[in-house]
């Protein structure tokens, strides 16, 4: 999801809301009111590297990599632009546990700091992987994990197995 006119996200806005699946409303919201550039990234997803410019965006920025959503495609190999991504931005959040609203509203205040940041949304399982992709390519980006409690998995399905 990119540059969507304002109706479009309103329309976005009120269907997540209805469906119940609120974690990502502080986000929209925030794009909506013109606060936030916001772009979402699929597994495979590869954006113009024009995309990855840091001054592309006159607006702080938030990118999402979801994966969490395709939790057999979730790991960095499965997104062609990890590294840029990650050397793109300044700060970066792990998001390997169920979404709540203030996680993203959190994303949102980063951005409004940095200027530029990355969401991971994925199974707890491939944090680890991500972490150590960041530290050897984005050493100096703020990074931020949320994990499920000890002895929890993230989907609640990954435990099941």
């Amino acid at each position: 999801m990119t540059a969507q006119p304002p109706d479009a996200l309103a329309q976005a806005i009120t269907l997540l809301h209805r469906a119940g699946h609120t974690w990502h409303l502080p986000l929209l919201q925030a794009a909506r009111r013109g606060l936030i550039a916001l772009r979402f990234i699929v597994p495979g997803e590869r954006v113009p590297v024009r995309a990855l410019d840091p001054t592309a965006s006159p607006l702080p920025a938030v990118t999402v990599l979801c994966g969490d959503d395709h939790s057999d495609r979730c790991r960095p190999s499965d997104f062609p632009q990890a590294v840029r991504w990650l050397r793109w931005a300044r700060a970066f959040m792990l998001h390997g546990t169920g979404g709540r609203e203030e996680h993203y509203a959190e994303a949102v205040a980063a951005a409004l700091l940095v200027r530029r940041v990355l969401v991971v949304d994925l199974p707890s399982r491939a944090v680890p992987e991500w972490l150590e992709l960041a530290r050897r390519v984005a050493p100096k980006a703020h990074g931020l994990m949320l994990l499920p409690p000890p002895g929890a998995v993230h989907p609640i399905a990954q435990g099941l197995n």
